[in-house]
This record gives C-alpha cells, sequence and structure tokens, in this order.
C-alpha cells in the first residue's frame, strides 16, 4: 500500500471589514485557491460560523448583527480531500458604537390644562428618558424609533424639555427645546349679594374664576380698586362705604 499526502502549497485569504458600527453586518469572502470542497469555519469571539462554498475556491458568511466591541477572528479551512488543514489568526472585528443615529424631540404644545405631547425620535426598540423642567420620565421607543409622552399638567409659562440615550451599543445623546404654555381662557362670573341696599349696609360680592386659578381678583367699584385674594376658585368682598348713588362694579 501507499499514502499520497495532502498539498501545502495553497492559500487562504480573507477579506472583510475590520470595523463596522452597531447595526451593521460585515461579511468574510474567503478564497483558498485550487479547492473545489472542504468547510470553512469563522470563529469570532467565542462564537463559530460556517461560511458557504460558492465557486472556484471562495466561501461567503454574513455576520449578524453583533455588540459593540472587539472581537478576535480566526479562520479554519479543513476537510478538503487534497490539501490539508489551514488556520488563519491573529484577526480581528471591531464594532462601534452606534454614533451616526438621530435624537430628537419636539413638542406639540397646548394651552393649559389641554394634553401636551412630547415625541421622540431615535433608535428603534430602546427605552430613552425625557427631562420637562427637571422631572424625569421614560419613553418606549418603538420599531420605527417614535415614541410619545402626553403631559397634561404643565402650567401656563415656559418650560425646557430634554431627551437623552446612550447604552452599549449606542453612544451617549441629548437634545433639547424649549416651549410656551399658553395661558388658557380665563372667566370671572360676578354676583352681588342684592341690587338694593340701604345707605351704610354692607354688600357681598362674590367672584368666581377657574377653581384652580390663584392670585388676586381687582373688583373696582365705581372706579376705586379692592384686591381680594383667591381661595377655592371665588374671592369674595364684603363693601360697607355705602352712600346713597349707583354703583358700577368691574371685575
Amino acid at each position: 500500500h501507499f499514502v499520497v499526502d495532502a498539498l501545502s502549497n495553497t492559500t487562504m485569504k480573507v477579506d472583510y471589514d475590520s470595523v463596522v458600527e452597531y447595526g451593521n453586518t460585515t461579511t468574510f469572502t474567503v478564497t483558498i485557491n485550487d479547492v473545489t470542497d472542504g468547510e470553512v469555519t469563522i470563529w469570532i469571539g467565542t462564537q463559530n460560523y460556517t461560511a458557504a462554498y460558492q465557486a472556484n475556491g471562495v466561501f461567503v458568511f454574513e455576520t449578524p448583527v453583533l455588540p459593540a466591541g472587539t472581537y478576535d477572528v480566526n479562520v479554519t479551512y479543513t476537510k478538503d480531500s487534497k490539501y490539508g488543514d489551514m488556520y488563519r489568526d491573529g484577526l480581528t472585528l471591531t464594532v462601534a458604537k452606534h454614533d451616526s443615529y438621530v435624537l430628537d424631540v419636539k413638542v406639540d404644545k397646548a394651552p393649559y390644562n389641554d394634553v401636551t405631547n412630547i415625541t421622540v425620535t431615535g433608535p428603534a426598540n430602546v427605552t430613552v428618558t425625557v427631562k420637562v423642567d427637571g422631572v424625569e420620565y421614560t419613553v418606549e421607543l418603538n420599531e420605527s424609533g417614535v415614541g410619545v409622552k402626553p403631559l397634561d399638567n404643565l402650567t401656563g409659562g415656559t418650560h425646557t424639555v430634554s431627551v437623552s440615550y446612550g447604552d452599549a451599543n449606542y453612544t451617549d445623546k441629548t437634545d433639547s427645546e424649549t416651549f410656551t404654555i399658553d395661558k388658557a381662557s380665563s372667566f370671572a362670573n360676578v354676583t352681588v349679594e342684592t341690587d338694593v341696599v340701604d345707605a351704610g349696609d354692607n354688600v357681598t360680592i362674590t367672584v368666581k374664576v377657574p377653581t384652580d386659578a390663584t392670585g388676586q381678583v381687582n373688583i373696582k367699584i365705581n372706579g376705586t380698586d379692592h384686591l381680594v385674594n383667591v381661595e377655592n376658585g371665588e374671592a369674595t368682598l364684603k363693601f360697607n362705604d355705602t352712600t346713597p348713588g349707583t354703583y358700577d362694579v368691574v371685575v
């Protein structure tokens, strides 16, 4: 009997993008001259994958989306009837954090007592942090990278909203916007205790305003101001400086 040794004068060429951004893949093209069969195994970190044979000694494998980090890469070739096993090490693959994504916050503002919607655009299927005047909320972004936080507790005036995100796969980013909540339309219902009183008697004037209103009501009687504090949506004035005549009441 006799033994035919496998030839060893072939070469292995490995082509791939050694640096990719998270969310992208890279394709390994392994070229081994003068082979028509065999198996190519690609080790990326602790995970191994099999490259598919194409033709003319070319094997191809596209990676899945890998977490950010740097991986050792080893490539082996086995099971050819003509050539011995081949091994290529010392390679690396770097998956950089995703930095080209957009993080954006927009406010669809509404007047006081209405719902203001805060819309965030960013990476898909993540949870971001939104702060409104320092108060923190979490917003889940859907598969399209959009999430909405409705708020109905904003007072009239100027507010600042900011959004921030970053994790093991995405670089830290922030965005902010300043917006103004317009005051709601108010009302004041005036009730006078009686239309006619005797000189020297007290007259009670009651003004009803929105129940969450604060501050003071100015009750002007014949041009004279009377400032009355609002409590529980009402301001009450007992007017006793009555002399004969007709009085105009303006609130």
